[in-house]
């Protein structure tokens, strides 16, 4: 009974790995910190799919920057995508935003 248990959860999990290598992480601005005191400390970040097109839309503290430049990884690619508007960072009521 346990080695069908075993058998079972290693079959699951392989079929799950290309998934997960193969899938793009969705990033969301609101898993970071986002509050400032000055637009210095914002920086503009990409939201939602890397692979779907996504575009600089939002902000967040530069302080986590490099988190969420590791959580976004080196995606492969492989779209045409339409150029992104051009925004900037800005500390607007305490809260980094992306404005044009």
């Amino acid at each position: 009974m346990l080695s069908r248990l075993v058998i079972g959860l290693a079959w699951g999990a392989a079929a799950l790995a290309p998934a997960l290598v193969l899938g793009c992480t969705y990033l969301d601005a609101d898993d970071y910190s986002r509050s400032c005191s000055s637009a210095m400390e914002c920086q503009v970040v990409l939201v939602g799919d890397p692979c779907d097109c996504a575009c600089e839309s939002s902000a967040i503290n530069v302080a986590d920057y490099a988190q969420y430049l590791e959580d976004r990884g080196k995606p492969s690619c492989n779209k045409q995508c339409e150029p992104c508007a051009e925004v900037s960072a800005a500390c607007i009521d305490r809260v980094c935003e992306a404005v044009p």
